[in-house]
Protein backbone atom coordinates (compact mmCIF):
# COMPACT_ATOMS: atom_id res chain seq x y z
CA UNK A 1 0.00 0.00 0.00
CA UNK A 2 2.69 2.57 1.01
CA UNK A 3 4.20 1.38 -2.84
CA UNK A 4 0.93 3.13 -4.30
CA UNK A 5 0.65 5.83 -1.82
CA UNK A 6 4.39 7.19 -3.03
CA UNK A 7 3.47 7.07 -6.52
CA UNK A 8 0.12 9.09 -6.18
CA UNK A 9 1.07 11.61 -3.84
CA UNK A 10 4.44 12.70 -5.00
CA UNK A 11 5.22 15.82 -2.21
CA UNK A 12 3.86 18.16 0.37
CA UNK A 13 3.33 21.60 0.74
CA UNK A 14 2.84 23.02 4.55
CA UNK A 15 0.47 25.82 4.52
CA UNK A 16 1.20 27.52 7.40
CA UNK A 17 4.89 27.97 5.90
CA UNK A 18 3.44 29.24 2.91
CA UNK A 19 1.07 31.51 4.27
CA UNK A 20 3.30 33.03 6.78
CA UNK A 21 5.88 33.67 3.62
CA UNK A 22 3.21 35.37 1.67
CA UNK A 23 1.31 37.13 4.49
CA UNK A 24 4.50 38.59 6.32
CA UNK A 25 2.50 41.79 7.38
CA UNK A 26 -0.14 39.27 9.00
CA UNK A 27 2.91 37.77 10.75
CA UNK A 28 4.29 41.11 11.62
CA UNK A 29 1.03 42.30 13.38
CA UNK A 30 1.24 38.47 15.36
CA UNK A 31 -2.20 37.89 13.20
CA UNK A 32 -3.83 34.47 13.86
CA UNK A 33 -2.96 32.01 10.96
CA UNK A 34 -5.78 29.45 11.29
CA UNK A 35 -7.53 28.53 8.30
CA UNK A 36 -11.04 29.58 9.87
CA UNK A 37 -9.28 33.05 10.56
CA UNK A 38 -7.78 33.41 7.02
CA UNK A 39 -10.82 31.82 5.80
CA UNK A 40 -13.28 34.92 7.15
CA UNK A 41 -10.06 37.60 6.82
CA UNK A 42 -9.93 36.61 2.58
CA UNK A 43 -12.87 35.15 1.69
CA UNK A 44 -15.80 36.20 4.17
CA UNK A 45 -17.65 34.68 6.83
CA UNK A 46 -19.68 32.32 4.78
CA UNK A 47 -16.50 30.19 4.21
CA UNK A 48 -16.02 29.43 7.62
CA UNK A 49 -19.24 26.92 8.04
CA UNK A 50 -17.69 23.61 8.62
CA UNK A 51 -14.40 24.58 9.06
CA UNK A 52 -12.52 22.57 12.37
CA UNK A 53 -13.48 19.72 10.70
CA UNK A 54 -9.94 18.54 8.24
CA UNK A 55 -11.81 17.25 5.52
CA UNK A 56 -13.52 21.01 5.05
CA UNK A 57 -10.38 22.74 6.19
CA UNK A 58 -8.50 20.89 3.39
CA UNK A 59 -11.26 21.86 0.68
CA UNK A 60 -10.44 25.45 1.57
CA UNK A 61 -7.36 25.75 1.42
CA UNK A 62 -6.73 25.86 -2.27
CA UNK A 63 -9.09 28.40 -2.68
CA UNK A 64 -7.14 30.47 -0.24
CA UNK A 65 -3.62 30.15 -1.73
CA UNK A 66 -5.68 31.05 -5.22
CA UNK A 67 -7.14 34.20 -3.41
CA UNK A 68 -3.74 35.05 -2.14
CA UNK A 69 -2.25 34.54 -5.32
CA UNK A 70 0.84 32.05 -4.18
CA UNK A 71 2.21 30.87 -7.54
CA UNK A 72 2.19 27.28 -8.28
CA UNK A 73 6.44 27.36 -8.37
CA UNK A 74 6.30 28.54 -5.07
CA UNK A 75 4.45 26.43 -3.94
CA UNK A 76 6.53 23.38 -5.19
CA UNK A 77 9.47 25.04 -4.16
CA UNK A 78 8.66 25.05 -0.71
CA UNK A 79 7.65 21.52 -0.79
CA UNK A 80 9.02 18.88 0.64
CA UNK A 81 8.70 14.76 -1.44
CA UNK A 82 6.84 11.93 0.20
CA UNK A 83 10.21 9.89 0.36
CA UNK A 84 11.80 12.66 2.40
CA UNK A 85 8.79 13.42 4.77
CA UNK A 86 8.80 9.34 5.04
CA UNK A 87 12.33 9.13 5.69
CA UNK A 88 12.67 12.75 8.06
CA UNK A 89 9.48 10.48 10.19
CA UNK A 90 11.86 7.31 10.00
CA UNK A 91 15.06 9.01 11.49
CA UNK A 92 12.79 10.59 14.36
CA UNK A 93 11.13 8.39 15.41
CA UNK A 94 14.83 5.95 15.40
CA UNK A 95 16.07 9.01 17.49
CA UNK A 96 13.56 9.32 19.47
CA UNK A 97 14.71 10.92 23.06
CA UNK A 98 18.13 10.94 21.90
CA UNK A 99 18.56 13.46 19.16
CA UNK A 100 15.95 16.64 18.92
CA UNK A 101 13.61 16.22 15.82
CA UNK A 102 15.14 19.59 14.25
CA UNK A 103 18.10 17.26 13.99
CA UNK A 104 16.67 14.22 12.66
CA UNK A 105 15.12 16.50 10.67
CA UNK A 106 18.22 18.07 9.24
CA UNK A 107 19.91 14.54 8.90
CA UNK A 108 16.90 13.88 6.54
CA UNK A 109 17.38 17.14 4.44
CA UNK A 110 21.63 15.97 4.37
CA UNK A 111 19.80 12.82 2.59
CA UNK A 112 20.99 10.22 4.87
CA UNK A 113 18.35 7.65 5.26
CA UNK A 114 17.86 4.92 8.41
CA UNK A 115 19.66 2.64 6.07
CA UNK A 116 22.70 4.27 5.31
CA UNK A 117 22.55 5.39 9.06
CA UNK A 118 22.80 1.91 10.44
CA UNK A 119 25.40 0.69 7.93
CA UNK A 120 27.77 3.76 8.62
CA UNK A 121 27.47 2.64 12.37
CA UNK A 122 27.83 -0.90 11.78
CA UNK A 123 31.06 -0.02 9.59
CA UNK A 124 31.85 2.85 11.89
CA UNK A 125 32.40 4.91 8.69
CA UNK A 126 30.48 8.11 10.32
Amino acid sequence: MMEQFKKTVVGFADTLTIFKNFLTKRQEEKQSFKVEDLARDFLGPQFTEGLHNAAQDIKILPTLIDKINVPNDKIISMAKSTPFILADRALKKYFKGAVTSVIASKIALGRINLTTLKKNISTRRL
